[in-house]
């Protein structure tokens, strides 16, 4: 996640630390790793604290020292800060008049060896040139490309032979709609990475990343369009510019096309006109990139996925896959998506992602080789996360666990859906404030008759003489492979009653047609949510999410989904959950 431009505007009475070093600060903050910037411009020589870059701007064999005494404190602040600069040589008008007399091929590569030599030492990437097809022929830019590589007519001039010896990544920053790749005939020796400078809806960008990967190198959006003014009549409206909304869309749809993205604000783009804005560098869209970032970094594994656009079958949406193992699939708009992940066998716990807001929402479980229909459920755009389940979900196949005191000792109870990888269960108890557990009962095998997704009931006595005020209880599930997990835990006082999440639940009629009622009674507030699965853990239809109060709680459901289409008749469940306790009902609806 990058930014463009840092080039930065000298402003009268304002010391230099209180423009620059708070612009860095920001955007190391909100997690950006990359900017692109240009050695030089062309326009108002002030565009540095040292002055233009030539001798009188206009002497091309003349550099004057104080421009790049600057230009240092930038670059050594960026990649302290830990940001990667990208270093423009040249902008494309100027790099034509080197070509001009009194200047030559010589010239610029006097130019820019004195940038290699100055900068090789930091994290940098090298971009020859900006909208270079605009200005010069493109055998011009490959004579320099050759020889800023591997240097044409004296090897000891080329970047990995004597000025870079780091290998730093090269490549160009391209004109507007286009894409290096457009040029490969001239550049595919020496590019590290390829460059766009594409803008358009979301579908349009996907398609161009994707377009490039033939190259087999990593791909870029330099400028997917700026967040700025879409209104003419604003001083700084330009005709890409874009909505904070429409950037966060664009920058999903090119990271799942595989590719990477350089994402920009206008009124923080300091070009040959347009002033530095600190105040603009807390917009809408540079916290839609902070959460995406965040979400790309937290766990990820963006460089082992690739797009996987077979999945998606009907609808606008994109896949991005690691196969058998993640699914990320983004919904740019509100239509609904038929998708199908294509496997043979597995499931996937689905969880929705917010680009806008960060916040997430649980999404069912989803399984191999079947067709699902889904569509954003925030009103706007959405990622959905599929992540492959190694082991069963706990949420969803523990329906009931409690404990309580009878008079031959602690009875504890529960119910849960049998996976297949379940050989059976441990319980342990605890009356320590240390929380130390000691099994309570032998192992309690599960019977290898079962099959997978029968319910079955389980029970064992603690008869043990213990003193305490409050005992916990928590149940273990052993795996076919001899692990342990924990699952789900109680307590239950020595006096009388135990802890339960939800002390009673009910749905009528049942069986029901058309629809049916539930209630339930809530022994205190929680956080949580209430929604209908069918038998194979997939969301049907949420009824109510957030905030419980205790006491009675009613809600009628009318046999429809999230999308509002009747759901075929069948044995279906409702899952009130809670903190980390859960609590289901089966329920059947009739025809």
């Amino acid at each position: 996640m990058g930014d463009t431009c840092w080039r930065i505007f000298r402003s009268k009475n304002v010391p230099y630390s209180s423009r620059f070093v708070p612009y860095i600060n920001a955007r190391a903050a909100q997690g950006f790793n990359f900017i692109l910037g240009a050695i030089h411009t062309v326009g108002d020589p002030s565009i540095n604290e040292g002055g233009s870059l030539w001798y009188n701007d206009t002497d091309l064999n003349r550099l004057q020292p104080g421009y790049f005494q600057w230009v240092d404190k930038r670059v050594d602040y960026m990649v302290r800060s830990g940001i990667v600069p990208g270093l423009v040589f040249v902008w494309a008008q100027r790099f034509k008049e080197f070509y001009e007399p009194p200047y030559n091929r010589d010239t610029f590569s006097r130019f820019r060896r004195y940038i290699v030599a100055r900068y090789a030492a930091y994290n940098v990437f090298w971009i020859l040139a900006g909208e270079y097809s605009e200005e010069l022929a493109p055998s011009e830019y490959d004579y320099h490309a050759r020889a800023i590589r591997f240097g044409v007519q004296n090897p000891a001039d080329g970047l990995l032979d004597c000025g870079d010896p780091y290998g730093h990544p090269l490549s160009i920053h391209p004109s507007s709609q286009e894409s290096c790749s457009q040029h490969l005939t001239l550049f595919a020796d020496w590019l590290d990475y390829v460059t766009q400078q594409m803008y358009g809806d979301p579908a349009f960008l996907h398609q161009k990343i994707r377009a490039d990967a033939f190259t087999n190198l990593p791909v870029c959006n330099d400028e997917f369009g700026y967040e700025g003014p879409t209104n003419p009549s604003d001083p700084y409206y330009y005709f890409n510019n874009q909505s904070a909304a429409e950037t966060r869309r664009d920058a999903w749809a090119i990271l799942c096309a595989g590719g990477y993205f350089t994402w920009g604000n206008i009124y923080t783009y300091t070009g040959k006109e347009l002033l530095l804005h600190l105040d603009k560098l807390y917009t809408a869209g540079a916290q839609y990139m902070r959460l995406l970032g965040e979400y790309v970094r937290s766990s990820l594994p963006f460089h082992e996925m690739a797009p996987k656009p077979p999945c998606i079958q009907s609808g606008q949406a994109y896949c991005l896959a690691k196969e058998g193992e993640r699914y990320l699939i983004y919904f740019p708009n509100l239509n609904v998506v038929s998708f199908n992940l294509q496997t043979e066998t597995g499931r996937y716990r689905a969880v929705w992602f917010d680009p806008a807001t960060g916040a997430t929402a649980d999404g069912g479980v989803v399984w191999g080789n079947q067709t699902y229909q889904f569509a954003s459920p925030f009103g706007y755009d959405a990622v959905l996360d599929l992540k492959f389940l190694d082991n069963p979900s706990i949420d969803i196949e523990l329906l009931e666990f409690r404990a309580e005191q009878r008079e031959q000792g602690r009875f504890i109870m529960w119910r849960c859906l049998i996976d297949g990888q379940t050989a059976g269960f441990f319980v342990e108890r605890s009356e320590s404030p240390q929380r130390f557990f000691h099994a309570v009962a032998p192992f309690i095998p599960v019977d290898e008759a079962v099959r997978p997704g029968e319910e079955r009931q389980y029970s064992c006595v603690d008869s043990a003489a213990v003193r305490a005020d409050e005992l916990v209880y928590r149940l273990i599930r052993v795996t076919l492979d001899g692990s342990r997990q924990p699952i789900t835990e109680c307590s239950v006082t020595n006096r009388l009653e135990y802890q339960k999440p939800f002390l009673r639940i009910e749905a009528a009629p049942n069986p029901a047609k058309g629809g049916l009622s539930f209630s339930a009674v809530l022994p205190q507030d929680f956080q949580g949510e209430a929604a209908i699965y069918d038998l194979k853990g997939r969301l049907v239809h949420l009824l109510h999410g957030g905030s419980f109060s205790s006491g009675i709680w009613r809600r009628h459901w009318d046999g429809k989904d999230q999308f509002g289409r009747r759901v075929p008749a069948g044995v279906y469940c409702l899952v009130l959950k809670g903190g980390d306790r859960t609590h289901h009902l089966k329920f059947t609806l009739l025809p």
